[in-house]
């Protein structure tokens, strides 16, 4: 600061008074829009002052949780309230009029208003951050992890806002700031106002301090508290302190025009503003201030809001001025509000429609029927039912599983926002779909655990180093590549692109023409009357190239072909205006490095053996993994399905909750009904396929409780004392765990070396914040019902995820560890289409063939593997003693041959058979 005011800017001729008692207007206008429409006549601002230290975990969860309801993309308080701060920033330069304090104490005194409308009792602490006492200067842990990417508001469906934006930009005391404050240029003030007004989003990034933000504290709090005689050494020493804070933080809190975003500038100003309210009644001599001391409250009359006007005073919204300097001149300056909004601030907003295919990752299951088949789960929380509630036909054989495939229309904003408005469906437009899948597991390198899994983002997409084996290394040249012309041409399954017009009953084959391979047809498309594409597999076929080879591997056997696959799935749209849209679309001949790869709304589909116990969810689904990986390395997209709901859970798919997740798990509120619940119910259920567990039921514990209703009653208390004993027994999910820690009971990748599986991150901190009591006690008094069918664009793609297998991923069901990489993924849960990952690229990691795996993974040692798809155990109908799932006639065990060449087909499918889970059992077994 040059130590210059606008009174000094006005006394040299830099800027008119008029000009500044017209800016100082506006401000105070922005003050006013900031309340709403201006119409709830004048308020007397009051606010609680506490100290952040004397504020309990639930209250500042109670805060937290105020602050994020202020935080939502439909209604973005909080952004406004940061776009007002930087709206503010050029009359505040200099601190006219000791504008700086009373300015700030309006701005907080509303702000608290505001997130009273949402929590009653909210009050914005102050932090003591500059004092030298033991425990008064850092920051509770609460707070440590809390900082949320704050959502801004769109200027252009503003108009309000628009026309302030209009006349504060269009004043030359913009310039005058830009001389009072070298930093603050016309520039860069003009282009982080363009900025913050146009949507989007701040993300806060605060770092660990590189200074000790209470250096020279206690000496500039007295100074300034105590022996500032004149109101502007107040200011400046009250900036000064705010300036070492934010130097020391960096993030938001650094960035002046974007400060208020970050939370704790909010209490850093809290308490800059009870310092000054205290030295209002103190200053005329010396004296020591007390560490913590208490203060006045807040005045009681507006009046003490220099130059300010009462928050609500209904004044009009005019329209922006035409005369001063500034924007008007382009070449002075990069934005202009016109450009922007507009020459007609009252003329419709343009808008750019964008397509995607639904669900992202769409699963499919193989089946030997070969006329009747179901469509996957499409609702989260509502489990399969085919037609008839059979998964057998009327010739019982099993059906296949298809994946449903949608487009769906986006609006997007001028700022990028998207907001999902329809499915497209034939009346709209002529769709042709475009699938290419192929199965290219003989040519892949040969699968051993975690040999191979690339380490950290950012480096190559896979380890496989050059002496990693290959299976069928006879075929080719020594040593590969694994994708040799040779390889290629002998071992893949590859069909190429198909290609389908939509169409009610049209139909195709996925075939290759190849004569090489004893397996051609890796499955068939279809699409109904509204223009919908269904993908089906293949029939879980397994042949040998040479007839009467053995098995003789759980994961790599010479020879052997299956029909699972995978790969992109694109649309082509042509509308009835003529307008041609390509949705999806992988490009070829682009290597990882050289191109991000296309999004573009494209598809993928997973082809999988079947669920044979499609009614109990796996503990780890694919949907936590992925969720999981967006969390630790995606950017959350501007796409409304992330924003928060104002109320309730949202749309079904809940993505919603990953920009919460993003914003720091140890600040995180869990819903105990909608996240804690579902993930312990997935632990009981697996009694119903797993002897060992069954055997618990009765035993007190949590797998075997007397009565499961009171324990889920007592488990969504905070007041319950089993909250802590069954955490303990989770694994971490990094780290060695305890011998106590053995749940769940069910192996990991790591399961040659003896490992368990490990739950993602995401799930054990959200379940260690219920352990902690950070969570809400939402429990309706019963378990929740299964949901109605609601195809949503969000809910379509969890649903589809949720009944896949997340762990072990070595080698998997669906998917291997492959699909953990976050270098796969445009957004999350959404593939990128790219040459670096091919069609095939994930089943080519799979068990060859998959029998092998999926009869040899059976409970070892106490510890499962998948048994909600691949059961251990079951209940035959009646019986009260558990059979083996995988047993012949005479209730023996089964070889890899007879399983592979049909004893796949035989097996049973284990049912909720009275439809409140309180029985599973097996039925439709061959």
């Amino acid at each position: 600061m040059s130590g210059w005011t606008i009174e000094d800017a006005i006394e040299h001729g830099i800027v008119d008074r008029e000009r500044v008692d017209e800016a100082r207007e506006t401000l105070d206008r922005l003050a006013e829009w900031i309340q709403g429409d201006g119409t709830a006549g004048e308020v007397q601002p009051t606010m609680t002052r506490v100290n952040i230290h004397d504020v309990s975990d639930a209250d500042a969860m109670a805060l937290q949780q105020a602050l994020l309801e202020c935080n939502r993309a439909d209604n973005p308080v909080w952004g406004r309230f940061v776009f007002l701060h930087a709206a503010a920033l050029p009359l505040l330069q200099g601190h006219p009029e000791l504008r700086y304090l009373p300015w700030h104490r309006l701005f907080l005194a509303t702000f608290e208003s505001a997130l009273r409308a949402t929590s009653p009792t909210a009050t914005l602490p102050y932090w003591t951050w500059w004092h030298p006492a033991p425990g008064r200067a850092e920051l509770p842990l609460v707070w440590q992890g809390f900082a949320p990417t704050i959502v801004m508001p769109d200027v252009r469906r503003d108009r309000g806002l628009a026309r302030l934006i209009v006349a504060l930009s269009r004043h030359d005391v913009v310039e005058a700031a830009a001389v009072l404050d070298p930093a603050m240029t016309v520039t860069t003030w003009r282009s982080r106002l363009a900025a913050m007004s146009t949507g989007g989003e701040i993300a806060v990034h605060r770092t660990t301090p590189a200074i000790d933000p209470r250096i020279g504290g206690d000496a500039i709090a007295r100074a300034m508290a105590l022996n500032t005689v004149g109101p502007d050494g107040l200011s400046g020493a009250l900036e000064q302190m705010v300036e070492i804070l934010a130097a020391a933080h960096g993030g938001a809190m650094a960035e002046p025009a974007a400060r208020m975003a970050d939370p704790l500038s909010l209490f850093v100003h809290a308490e800059i503003d009870r310092l000054w309210s205290h030295w209002q009644g103190t200053h005329v001599e010396p004296h020591p201030l007390p560490a913590g001391a208490a203060v006045p409250p807040w005045p009681s009359s507006i009046d003490d809001v220099v130059g300010m006007r009462a928050p609500c005073a209904d004044l009009p919204i005019d329209d922006p001025p035409t005369t001063g300097r500034g924007v008007e001149d382009a070449d002075e300056a990069p934005w202009a509000p016109e450009q922007v909004l507009g020459e007609d601030l009252d003329g419709a907003e343009a808008v750019t429609l964008v397509y995607k295919i639904h669900p992202a990752i769409g699963i499919a299951r193989v089946g030997d029927s070969t006329d009747e088949w179901f469509v996957g789960p499409e609702t989260p929380g509502r489990f399969v039912r085919p037609v008839a509630g059979m998964f057998r036909d009327r010739n019982h054989k099993i059906k296949r599983q298809a994946a449903r495939f949608r487009v769906w229309e986006y609006e997007q904003s001028a700022s990028g926002k998207l907001t999902p408005k329809r499915e497209i469906t034939t009346s709209a437009a002529a769709i042709k779909w475009t699938v290419h899948v192929a199965n290219k597991k003989a040519a892949f390198f040969e699968f051993h655990y975690q040999r191979g899994q690339r380490t950290a983002p950012g480096g190559p997409l896979s380890g496989f180093a050059s002496s990693h084996p290959l299976r069928n290394p006879s075929i080719g040249p020594a040593g590969g590549p694994w994708d040799h012309a040779d390889r290629r041409a002998k071992l893949w399954i590859a069909p190429g692109p198909v290609s389908l017009d939509a169409a009610e009953g049209a139909q195709t084959i996925v075939e290759t023409s190849s004569t090489v391979v004893p397996i051609t047809r890796l499955g068939a498309l279809r699409t109904d009357r509204l223009g919908r594409l269904y993908v089906y597999g293949g029939h879980g076929r397994a042949k040998p190239k040479v007839v009467g080879s053995p098995l003789t591997d759980t994961f790599n056997n010479v020879g052997w072909f299956d029909d699972v696959c995978d790969g992109p799935v694109s649309a082509e749209l042509t509308f009835t205006d003529g307008r041609r849209v390509k949705v999806g679309g992988w490009t070829s001949g682009v290597r990882e490095g050289d191109s991000v790869g296309t999004d573009g709304g494209g598809a993928w589909v997973i082809v999988a053996p079947p669920d044979y116990a499609p009614q109990i969810t796996n503990v780890m689904t694919l949907y936590d993994v992925l969720l999981d990986v967006a969390r630790r390395h995606l950017t959350v997209p501007n796409n409304s399905l992330f924003d928060p709901p104002s109320s309730g859970t949202g749309s079904p798919g809940q993505l919603w909750r990953l920009t919460r997740l993003k914003a720091g798990l140890g600040s995180y509120t869990p819903s105990f009904t909608h996240e804690v619940y579902p993930l312990l119910v997935r632990v009981l259920d697996q009694r119903w396929v797993d002897r060992v567990l069954q055997a618990m039921i009765g035993s007190g514990g949590f797998h075997g409780p007397t009565n499961v209703a009171t324990m889920w009653a007592d488990l969504g208390t905070k007041a319950s004392t089993r909250r802590g004993p069954i955490f303990a027994r989770i694994r971490p999910p990094t780290g060695t765990p305890s011998s106590a820690q053995s749940m769940p009971m069910l192996w990991g990748d790591g399961y040659n070396v003896g490992e368990g599986l490990r739950l993602t991150e995401t799930q054990y901190r959200i379940l260690e914040r219920w352990k902690d009591g950070f969570f809400v006690e939402d429990w309706p008094g019963s378990p929740p019902a299964e949901p109605a069918e609601n195809v949503t664009p969000d809910g379509l793609d969890r649903a589809a995820l949720e009944s896949a297998v997340g762990g072990a991923m070595a080698v998997g069901i669906e998917a291997s560890w492959l699909i953990r990489d976050p270098e796969n993924f445009a957004e999350p849960l959404r593939i990128k289409h790219h040459a670096s990952r091919p069609p095939g690229h994930f089943s080519a990691q799979m068990a060859l063939p998959w029998h092998t795996d999926f009869l040899a993974c059976v409970r070892t040692r106490s510890f499962g593997w998948w048994p909600a798809i691949r059961p251990d155990e079951v209940f035959v109908r009646g019986n009260t003693t558990m059979q083996p799932w995988a047993r012949d006639g005479s209730g023996g065990g089964l070889g890899a041959l007879a399983f592979t060449n049909a004893a796949w087909n035989e097996m049973g499918f284990v049912i909720d058979i009275n439809g409140d889970r309180s029985r599973f059992e097996e039925r439709e077994r061959k």
